[in-house]
């Protein structure tokens, strides 16, 4: 009878203790729902903490939901930069193409002037004088550039004075560079 007594009471104890642990409140004969307020501010507070794990709920399910949008515009941001890599490495490689053609047409174009050159040097002194001292500056500079010194000096003495100064002023700066 005895045990059948304290079985009783650890039944009671258990269910008291269930109670406490669902509601604290509900022990204590003070229910959230039911309680008294003095202010409507203690009110709002009282609900505001009621609903404070609800609002958790929305702010994490916010938060994965920013998180999941800055994953996808890293993933953007990666492929676009991909792109621009990509777009770099063949701008590079038409680079080099250019400036492979750019040297095949500087080598032709060094060939042909070595080959006037060989021409003026081989006609009369006066004819080549003249001939050079009407062609364009630069060319009339690169023409005597390629030449050998004593047709240049032979050629330059034959010219008119002021087109001979120009003309050598030229040529030294070229040779300089």
């Amino acid at each position: 009878m005895n045990s059948c007594i304290r079985h009783r009471q650890s039944i009671l104890f258990l269910i008291f203790l269930s109670l406490s642990i669902s509601n604290p409140l509900a022990v204590y004969g003070k229910d959230s729902n039911s309680q008294q307020f003095s202010s409507v501010e203690e009110r709002r507070l009282q609900q505001q903490l009621d609903n404070k794990p609800e609002s958790a709920g929305t702010d994490i399910e916010k938060l994965l939901g920013r998180q999941n949008d800055l994953k996808i515009l890293e993933e953007n941001v990666d492929r676009k930069l991909a792109e621009v890599e990509k777009k770099i490495a063949e701008l590079k490689k038409i680079k080099a193409a250019i400036e492979a053609l750019v040297g095949q047409k500087d080598a032709v174009e060094l060939q042909r002037i070595k080959q006037l050159a060989k021409i003026y040097e081989s006609m009369p002194t006066d004819r080549a004088a003249k001939a050079i001292a009407g062609l364009d500056r630069q060319l009339a500079t690169d023409l005597l550039t390629a030449m050998k010194t004593k047709s240049v000096a032979q050629i330059l003495a034959a010219m008119p004075q002021s087109v001979a100064i120009d003309l050598t002023t030229r040529v030294s700066a070229t040779q300089l560079e």
